[in-house]
């Protein structure tokens, strides 16, 4: 199956989205690059796991509500007018 669905980005809009098909494979595919292209991808982007688990935690951590600030009466010290 070489069909695909896809969308673009033309000047920064979206476009509607379209169906293509690709072009088949001509001979046997060479997958002999596949491992070090694996470690140069983990080498660029790899993280410990732990730091990315704790990096999610964090961000769907339940936040407190803040309570609302107590704001200055803005007629204090005016009494005796």
């Amino acid at each position: 199956n070489r069909n695909a669905y896809l969308k673009m980005l033309v000047d920064g809009s979206p476009t509607a989205p379209f169906d293509i098909a690709t072009f088949p494979i001509v001979g046997e595919p060479d997958y002999s690059g596949v491992e070090a292209l694996k470690q140069a991808s983990y080498n660029k982007f790899g993280r410990p796991r732990e730091l990315v688990e704790a990096e999610i935690q964090e961000r769907y951590k339940k936040k407190e509500p803040q309570k609302p600030q107590q704001q200055a009466d803005p007629f204090a010290g005016l009494s005796g007018i």
